[in-house]
């Protein structure tokens, strides 16, 4: 074997790990860990949060109305990371989430958000020690 054989070998080793860590994130549901993520979260995230702005600053009345009221209590940027992390999870699982589950999935996590934005006002002392 000579050097060339052993680099080879090394590299082939390396792909093989880093591509079994990312199947391994995939499988868990955490393939926003993964290093392509980074690449997907500059790509939409701030144009993400811009359409989520402008739809939260539309006024209508009804139940747009009703779904916008919560939506403007968190920053624009946060819920955009928020939906675009929870696709990105979605995505790489072979499992048939329908849309409505997926969209129920995203608002729960961006109410958890704002949960955590009033525990933040209310208590900072005790929010800042449990985070």
């Amino acid at each position: 074997m000579n050097q060339a054989d052993v680099e080879q070998l090394m590299v082939d080793g390396g792909r093989e790990r880093a591509l079994a860590s990312f199947a391994r994130n995939e499988e868990k549901g955490t393939a926003h860990n993964n290093p392509y993520a980074s690449a997907v979260y500059r790509r939409f995230i701030l144009p993400l949060g811009e359409m989520i702005k402008a739809y939260t600053e539309e006024r209508k009345r009804g139940v747009a109305a009703a779904s916008k009221g919560m939506l403007r209590r968190v920053d624009p940027v946060a819920a955009a990371f928020l939906t675009v992390r929870y696709c990105l999870d979605l995505g790489v699982l072979a499992s048939n989430n329908p849309a409505t589950a997926s969209a129920r999935s995203i608002g729960q996590t961006i109410y958890g958000e704002v949960l955590l934005q009033e525990f933040e006002n209310i208590e900072p002392d005790l929010y800042f020690t449990l985070v």
